[in-house]
């Protein structure tokens, strides 16, 4: 098992921006449920199919930034270099912390309507490297109002990243076999794109987007060859992400033991 502790950075324009600690503490409760296999479906039940990581987190903290009006260095922060990849990592560098030990979340309002991002892989920089982290639209923590995505699953598809896992739908179709040519799991099938639309919707539409390609995958559990809409690690609304799969929660422990 991996207790993970994190390090919330809010950055924020006065009022605009601004997360009370009783929010990010919620989020924290948010990715422990989601890694530990406890997230609740959107029909109220726990999805059955979801593996327990071996991951768990805990509130380690909350440093807060106001922005407004200033001038300088962090004039920008809030939204400017929040949007770049260079004041990305102007921000990091100036906030980040204990970053080998620490998962460190930087909240801010990037532009062009990005929920949330990470710049790095484990496997791309030394682990006390301070591009490890997230980066997060504040609105997207539970209590904010970035519908549908504010129930504080965007965190738990990034640091989904940030632990080593990629898109369900990486690579786009390939033949079943071929793991290391889409997410590197075993039992995510392959996914033409992402999922969109609503709970509802998906499930009445159960599609298998990569249907043909390869060898069948249709008895494979736990999608059974349909794309994988209640899976973290797709685009889906918070609302119908529920699961991580046991082959996913076998590359995390994979990843944590080589890079972390």
């Amino acid at each position: 098992a991996v207790d993970v502790p994190v390090l919330f950075h809010v950055v924020h324009d006065g009022h605009d921006g601004y997360v009370a600690e009783d929010r990010l503490r919620a989020q924290v409760e948010v990715l422990n449920n989601a890694f530990r296999g406890a997230t609740h479906q959107h029909d109220g039940l726990v999805n059955v199919n979801a593996a327990d990581t071996g991951v768990s987190f805990h509130f380690h903290g909350a440093t807060y930034h106001d922005v407004a009006g200033a001038t300088g260095e962090t004039a920008g922060w809030f939204r400017d270099d929040c949007s770049t990849g260079f004041g990305e990592l102007r921000i990091k560098r100036a906030l980040a912390t204990d970053v080998r030990r620490v998962l460190n979340v930087y909240t801010c309002e990037p532009d062009g309507g990005v929920l949330g991002w990470i710049q790095a892989f484990p496997d791309e920089y030394p682990e006390e490297d301070e591009r490890h982290g997230v980066f997060l639209l504040h609105s997207t923590i539970p209590g904010g109002d970035a519908t549908p995505y504010n129930l504080g699953d965007t965190l738990t598809h990034e640091v989904g990243h940030y632990l080593g896992l990629y898109h369900t739908f990486q690579g786009g179709c390939h033949a079943l076999w071929e793991t290391e040519r889409g997410d590197a799991v075993y039992d995510t099938p392959p996914q033409k794109d992402s999922c969109h639309g609503t709970c509802a919707e998906l499930a009445a539409r159960a599609q298998d987007s990569c249907a043909g390609v390869g060898e069948s995958d249709e008895t494979l559990p736990p999608y059974f060859g349909r794309d994988a809409f209640t899976n973290f690690m797709d685009y889906s609304v918070d609302a119908c992400m529920s699961e991580f799969t046991p082959g996913q929660a076998q590359r995390l422990a994979e990843v944590i033991a080589q890079y972390k």
